[in-house]
C-alpha cells in the first residue's frame, strides 16, 4: 500500500466543486486505524476499499442550495467516493452570519490564539481561514513583547491584535469578515478596544473552550449553539488550527531560545553569568527593565560594569526586533 497518512487530493476537491450548487469544498482522505495497525506490524492483509481509508469532505454551499442533493451526488460519485464511507460536512457561513448579525458572509475569518510556558516564550498565533478552509499562506505568529516571563492573556491579545490590525490598515490591505478570538467575553472585550481605538468595525466571536459558547463584545450572556451547527463546526476548526499553529511556534521558539543562551553574546559574560542572568531575567527585555543594583548584586560587579552590559544588551535587543 502505497498511501497510509491523512491527505488532502485536490483532484477530488475539484470534483466536488464542479457540482452545482457548490461554491468550495476540500476532501480529506483518512486511514482507518485497523487497517493502519495492521500494516505497521507487518503483516500483508487483504483489505478492500472501505476496510482501507475513509473520506471526508468539507463543502461551502452556495446560500439556498439543495445539501441533500449535493451530499447524495458526493457519497454516489463514480470513481471517487462510491467506494469508500464518505462523510459530507457543510460549512454554514450563511448561520453565522444570522446568528452573530455579520454585515456579509465570513468568507475570511481570521483566528489569534496565544501559547507559554508559565508566561515564558509567549506568542501569539494568527491564522486566516477562506470560504471555510484554511488558508495557510496568510497565516502568521506574534513574539509577544510586553507580556514576556508573565501570564497575561488579555494584553496578550490586544498586541497580537494591534500589531495586525495597525499593520493591515497602514498597508491598506484587505481586512477580514470576521475575527474569532480562542476566550470567552474578557479576551473579547480587549480586542473590541483595539479594534476601536483604531477606527475599525470588524466583527468579533469569541469561542470559549469548556462549554463552547459564543461571546460578542459587551455582552455577558453567550450564544450556545447546538453541537452538530455546521456554524459552530466551523469556528471549531478555526480554533482548533489556532491552537496547532501556537503550540507548534512556541515549541520552536522554545528549542531555539534553550540551545542557545543570549546572553553569552555580551562582551564579559561568560558561562556561569550568562546562567545566572537566564535564570534570573529570561530574555533580554526583561534585564533592561531590571534596576541596575539588582544586577549589580546579582553578577557581583560594579555598576560601571552593568551599564555597560546593558548597552550591549539593548543593542542586542534591537536586533531580535529585526529578526
Amino acid at each position: 500500500y502505497t498511501f497510509w497518512g491523512k491527505g488532502v487530493s485536490q483532484g477530488h476537491s475539484d470534483a466536488i466543486r464542479r457540482i452545482e450548487g457548490v461554491l468550495d469544498a476540500k476532501q480529506y482522505t483518512i486511514p482507518v486505524d485497523a487497517a493502519l495497525e495492521s500494516v505497521r506490524s507487518g503483516s500483508q492483509p487483504q483489505l478492500t476499499t472501505r476496510q482501507k481509508h475513509t473520506r471526508e469532505c468539507f463543502v461551502v454551499a452556495e446560500e439556498g442550495a439543495d445539501k441533500e442533493r449535493i451530499e447524495r451526488e458526493i457519497v454516489t460519485m463514480k470513481n471517487y467516493f462510491d467506494e469508500y464511507d464518505t462523510t459530507v460536512h457543510f460549512i454554514s457561513m450563511e448561520e453565522l452570519k444570522e446568528i452573530l448579525n455579520l454585515p456579509t458572509l465570513p468568507h475570511r475569518i481570521e483566528g489569534f490564539d496565544i501559547a507559554h510556558i508559565a508566561g515564558k516564550f509567549p506568542v501569539a498565533s494568527l491564522i486566516s481561514f477562506y470560504n471555510g478552509n484554511p488558508d495557510k499562506k496568510n497565516y502568521r505568529y506574534f513574539r509577544l513583547k510586553t507580556t514576556d516571563g508573565i501570564i497575561d492573556d488579555f494584553n496578550s491579545m490586544r498586541e497580537a491584535t494591534s500589531r495586525r490590525y495597525t499593520r493591515l490598515l497602514n498597508e491598506g490591505a484587505e481586512l477580514p469578515d470576521l475575527i474569532m478570538i480562542d476566550g470567552g467575553i474578557g479576551q473579547v472585550n480587549a480586542v473590541y478596544g483595539v479594534l476601536k481605538s483604531l477606527g475599525l468595525d470588524i466583527p468579533i466571536v469569541g469561542l470559549a473552550e469548556k462549554n463552547e459558547e459564543l461571546y460578542r463584545p459587551n455582552n455577558s450572556t453567550p450564544i450556545i449553539l447546538p453541537r452538530r451547527s455546521d456554524g459552530l463546526r466551523l469556528l471549531q476548526r478555526v480554533r482548533d488550527e489556532t491552537h496547532r499553529f501556537a503550540t507548534t511556534q512556541n515549541q520552536k521558539l522554545r528549542t531555539k531560545l534553550n540551545t542557545q543562551n543570549v546572553f553569552k553574546n555580551i562582551s564579559g559574560i561568560g558561562e556561569k553569568k550568562a546562567a545566572l542572568l537566564l535564570k534570573k531575567y529570561i530574555s533580554l527585555e526583561n534585564l533592561l527593565n531590571a534596576d541596575i543594583s539588582e544586577i549589580s548584586q546579582l553578577l557581583k560587579i560594579n555598576n560601571q560594569k552593568v551599564e555597560q552590559i546593558l548597552k550591549e544588551a539593548k543593542t542586542l535587543f534591537d536586533n531580535q526586533l529585526k529578526e
